[in-house]
């Protein structure tokens, strides 16, 4: 199932005393009683070792009497997403939600350096959730921007949902980040000639903000500077 132009599958019996006979399914064949059976599963092309087709279905078996074996066979893609923090912290893993064997499937994101894939349904859907991570809260957070940055195989995809078509290998970057909230007044109660701005940065990126006599709610990364720069002074 999913497509693709997968191996022919076979099946290696012992017959007439004789082990390891390998058979192109589908096929009827007789083989020895109690003698045990088994068929490659995943099948591979090549040396790709990031597609895959493979069944859920166990790969051995023992014949102890007429037996028929129906095997379902899913393409898959390797999923190689990883995820960063920036900025300190220890959010819980962000989730990636697909389809596995034709049900759903759900698995904690691996941090960025560890090994290991998971083999997710060619053709089905993906995504990695939430966005901020469990963990995060009304006054801090850590969040990522939306975009991954694709790993070795590019270009990956451009957000942290999409269709399985292809590996997907990449990094999302959660930065650390706390609330702040800002304004400015003016000492003597008249209007400033121009509003002062709060310059830091924000998923990694400097950013100005102008600020109001009203308090406006901010997000900055954590650990970067976070300062107000005076355009004008009254009365001078």
């Amino acid at each position: 199932m999913g497509g693709g132009t997968p191996p022919t599958p076979s099946v290696s019996i012992t017959s007439l005393g004789v082990c390891c006979d390998s058979i192109n399914l589908p096929a009827t064949v007789w083989a020895d009683n109690a003698s045990s059976y088994s068929y490659v599963n995943p099948l591979l092309v090549g040396n790709n070792l990031l597609e895959h087709w493979a069944t859920p279905t166990s790969a051995f078996g023992t014949i102890t009497s007429s037996v028929t074996v129906d095997l379902t066979f899913f393409h898959q893609f390797a999923f190689l997403g990883r995820y960063a923090v920036f900025g300190g912290g220890s959010p819980t893993a962000p989730t990636v939600t697909s389809t596995q064997f034709g049900l759903p499937f759900s698995a904690p994101v691996k941090l960025f350096g560890l090994g290991g894939a998971y083999f997710l349904d060619a053709g089905q859907s993906w995504a990695i959730a939430p966005n901020p991570p469990v963990g995060s809260t009304s006054t801090e957070r850590w969040e990522s921007s939306g975009t991954p940055i694709c790993v070795e195989i590019c270009p990956g995809p451009s957000s942290l949902s999409g269709t399985v078509s292809g590996v997907l290998a990449f990094v999302v970057t959660y930065y650390h980040q706390f609330f702040v909230k800002a304004s400015y007044l003016v000492s003597d109660g008249t209007s400033a000639p121009s509003a002062p701005t709060l310059t830091s940065i924000y998923l990694g990126n400097a950013v100005s903000n102008g600020l109001s006599t009203t308090p406006v709610s901010y997000w900055f990364d954590a650990g970067t500077a976070c300062a107000p720069a005076v355009r004008a002074v009254h009365g001078r």
